[in-house]
């Protein structure tokens, strides 16, 4: 079904707009992170500063250059400043572990410098060392006046083909290595044209900036609102991992726009809020939206779909005057989940059976996409790239693609397209793409692991969470591969139910019978057993740790277990890592030290990880804390 015809010109690359709402609006606030705030004339010149230092690294036109540094401004002038140089940007997350930034690198081509904060290991890549600050002097009087493409350091950018790449985005991939897709300006031009005028962005606007850095749907956070003379919002780290704290933040913050992922969305909206909110829109998506949220709420929710090899597919907003949202929503729309909306302008979608038919109106099949967002495909892997990526026999237009999403849609007579699941074995949990065969990959590694299915199943709230079948040796332990998960994989790859096997269930012609896994005789839980011991250098010495007590309260208190000891295991009596979200901000909130979600993977008993911040933290005995009454 192709979309409406849009209003508003999508042309050229994003630098172009970027540059004239910085000439036209220099002294707006551009980009606030929890350090400092920089103007859209002080970002620009920021960027020209360090696409010199690019430069000076002989970075030319089509390179990749990786970027691995948190969420910031500087973050934002790396972006910009690989642009200037005409190069790409490989997307990557400080907060993986260094096996996942290894593979991601070589996926990506194997970029010769990396963006990151000093002293960063990156694999044989050189390291341009940017942290906190040293972008500072961007505002230094002597670079006064002047273009905003000007940095004093730089001319202005080399002009960007719409097909060039922009930016490469790493997604799981069935062989355990990470897929690098690769992106080009002409759909970053698109995404944010349609954002801007679908979200009715303004330049009072501040968006809030809450995906991962290595995360593609950061696109239409950031680069609709610096079109517009608006500012980007960056929460403090491990914000979004409580509904509260988020709350809190975009009160405080004034933050008037959000995207935000399915599972923590879905927390939000059960939250009070005042009726003087500053927010007035939130877009929901990265997962299958299971409930509408209270009508009544003081802002609008809608909900989108996208991809990082589609960009932007679909939302509930448009056109504008016929969104669908938690305030324009019939009583008919309510009484089944939200739909994920219409396509967005100039892109087309249509519902598939495997021979790439059409469906009729109704009918669930694959959904496939054709229009100016589609990825150029996989890098180094046409392979792949032709599997997904196929010859448009729909189009008109000699050599039209269209991308097969793996995605499981119908598309009924009102035009509301609904999404189903995955066609494939990819999942989402905590609105979070996870290959199974990727996290399968890495327990098969592990000795004495000689096999491994990993699969989604329902916690008890209903949330999917990943639950790893396994044939292992008797000494083999769920403590130690959830250790050695957490070393390779981000957290919401690691498993939450581990179950071992004498032999999986197999079909007759010896694949696995996954959908016998649940109820086939022959599973038993794998042992508990201690975890793996994480490395001398983490600070988990013999000692238990003055912070122990208050550690302990907190456990307890999170499982809702008063009686669970310094020993026993977060993941053995039931935690998950919506729990553990809970229990690092009541951490955080009681000791004042910075507590992440690995550090309860890696030490999953009150004992090591109280260990291990103490040793952080090394306070005199006079200023620990008691830690409030838990039980």
């Amino acid at each position: 079904m192709p979309a409406d015809t849009p209003v508003f010109p999508h042309r050229g690359p994003v630098t172009g707009p970027l540059t004239a709402a910085a000439g036209a609006t220099p002294h707006a606030v551009a980009v606030t992170d929890p350090r400092t705030s920089w103007s859209h004339r002080r970002l620009h010149r920021a960027a020209g500063l360090l696409a010199a230092r690019l430069a000076a690294t002989g970075v030319r036109r089509g390179d990749p250059v990786g970027v691995a540094l948190p969420k910031s401004c500087e973050l934002l002038a790396a972006y910009l400043a690989v642009w200037r140089r005409g190069a790409y940007t490989v997307l990557l997350d400080p907060a993986w572990p260094p096996a996942r930034t290894e593979a991601a690198l070589r996926a990506a081509g194997a970029p010769a410098v990396v963006i990151a904060p000093p002293g960063t290991p990156c694999a044989g890549a050189r390291v341009l060392g940017v942290g906190p600050g040293d972008l500072d002097h961007a505002d230094d009087p002597a670079h006064d006046g002047g273009d905003p493409e000007d940095a004093g350091a730089t001319g202005g950018a080399p002009h960007l083909h719409p097909d060039a790449l922009a930016y490469a985005v790493l997604t799981s991939g069935s062989t355990g290595e990470p897929k690098a897709v690769a992106v080009t300006h002409r759909s970053v031009a698109h995404s944010t044209a349609t954002h801007g005028a679908a979200h009715r962005v303004v330049p009072g606007d501040r968006s809030a900036w809450m995906a991962p850095p290595g995360a593609s749907s950061a696109v239409g956070e950031i680069w609709p609102y610096l079109a517009a003379g608006a500012s980007v919002v960056v929460p403090p780290e491990d914000t979004t991992a409580s509904p509260a704290a988020t709350r809190r933040w975009i009160l405080e913050q004034g933050v008037t726009t959000a995207y935000v992922s399915m599972p923590l969305a879905e927390r939000l909206h059960s939250l009070d809020w005042p009726e003087d909110t500053p927010l007035r829109l939130m877009t929901v998506g990265s997962d299958v939206v299971r409930r509408w949220a209270r009508p009544h709420l003081p802002f609008e929710v809608a909900v989108s779909f996208g991809s990082a090899e589609a960009n932007g597919i679909s939302s509930s907003l448009t056109p504008w005057p016929e969104r669908i949202t938690s305030h324009t929503a019939s009583p008919a729309l309510r009484a089944a989940r939200p739909p994920v909306g219409r396509p967005w302008p100039d892109v087309t979608v249509r519902v598939t059976t495997p021979g790439l038919r059409e469906a009729a109106p109704g009918h669930r099949g694959e959904l496939t996409v054709s229009g100016p967002e589609i990825a150029l495909g996989y890098l180094g892997d046409p392979a792949r790239t032709a599997v997904r990526f196929v010859p448009d026999p729909f189009g008109t237009t000699p050599g039209a693609r269209l991308y097969r999403t793996g995605d499981l849609c119908t598309l009924p007579e009102d035009g509301l397209l609904r999404h189903h699941g995955r066609t494939d074995r990819q999942i989402k949990i905590r609105g979070h793409r996870v290959d199974p065969a990727e996290v399968e990959a890495v327990l098969l590694d592990r000795p004495g692991v000689t096999d491994a299915v990993v699969t989604a199943e329902p916690g008890p709230d209903g949330t999917a969470r990943l639950a790893a079948h396994l044939v292992a040796a008797p000494d083999v332990t769920a403590g130690q591969l959830r250790t050695a998960a957490a070393a390779a994989l981000p957290a919401h790859a690691v498993p939450a139910v581990w179950t071992a096997w004498a032999e999986l269930p197999r079909t007759a012609n010896g694949k696995v019978a996954r959908d016998l896994l649940a109820t086939a005789p022959g599973a038993r839980p794998l042992p508990a057993g201690p975890a793996a011991a994480p490395p001398a250098a983490s600070g988990t010495g013999e000692a238990d740790g003055r912070l122990l007590e208050p550690v302990l309260a907190a456990w307890r208190e999170a499982l809702r277990n008063p009686a669970c000891s310094a020993d026993d295991d977060f993941f053995d009596l039931g935690g998950d890592s919506l729990t553990a979200a809970v229990l690092t901000e009541a951490l955080a909130e009681d000791l004042g030290l910075r507590v992440r979600l690995r550090d309860v993977f890696t030490r999953p008993t009150p004992r090591r990880l109280a260990a291990h911040l103490t040793a952080l933290a090394a306070p005199s005995p006079q200023t620990v804390p008691a830690g409030r009454n838990r039980t």
